[in-house]
């Protein structure tokens, strides 16, 4: 009889060290899972970053090229102002009239060599001079323009907020617009006068 409770017990311990055996594992297992999950949270968390990183670098170059086009602009409007302006200094060059003076005998005694000046006309200038990028806010329900002294193409509403980057004379140029808190690049020409809008 003793020998057989002797036996028994040596069973049971051996079936109780499997199960610990196996549950030592197990928890083993749930260890490397957790160490797997926090690993993959920081590979995210870092691939987050990155993304915003991206993100940003690729707002700056599309600032940049945005830039670079009001560049152009203002370039191509110079030499617009440079070719109407050497037109109109042609049409404006000084015209000498040489008078003769004759005397009693009818003898020609010299020449005037002062010149009939005319006078210049003024022109406004209407220059495109590029600004650091601004925020607007309507001070009025104000129109808006397809150009300098344009036509109205709408009529926007009181505090409403657009960017800006270019003026000319009283005129400012609206480069984008906030719908909904979302900026939005003009797809057309769009101008403001300057008495209507305040810097934000």
């Amino acid at each position: 009889m003793r020998f057989l409770l002797i036996a028994l017990f040596i069973f049971c311990v051996h079936v109780n060290a499997d199960e610990m055996q196996r549950i030592e594992s197990i928890v083993v297992d749930i260890k490397k899972l957790r160490l797997d999950y926090d690993k993959s949270q920081e590979d995210l968390a870092l691939t987050q970053v990155q993304l915003k990183d991206e993100k940003d670098k690729n707002e700056i170059l599309l600032r940049e090229l945005e830039s670079k086009e009001n560049e152009i602009i203002i370039l191509n409007n110079q030499i617009k102002n440079i070719k109407k302006s050497e037109i109109s200094s042609q049409k404006d060059k000084v015209i000498i009239k040489e008078k003769t003076i004759i005397c009693q005998d009818n003898q020609i005694s010299n020449k005037n060599k002062f010149p009939l000046l005319q006078m210049k006309k003024q022109e406004v200038s209407t220059a495109l001079v590029s600004t650091k990028a601004q925020t607007y806010r309507l001070n009025k329900n104000a129109n808006i323009y397809n150009g300098i002294d344009g036509k109205v193409i709408d009529i926007w509403e009181e505090r409403t907020s657009f960017t800006s980057n270019f003026k000319s004379g009283s005129w400012i140029k609206i480069t984008g617009y906030f719908v909904e808190k979302v900026w939005q690049k003009s797809k057309q020409e769009l101008w403001i006068k300057e008495i209507d809008a305040n810097h934000r």
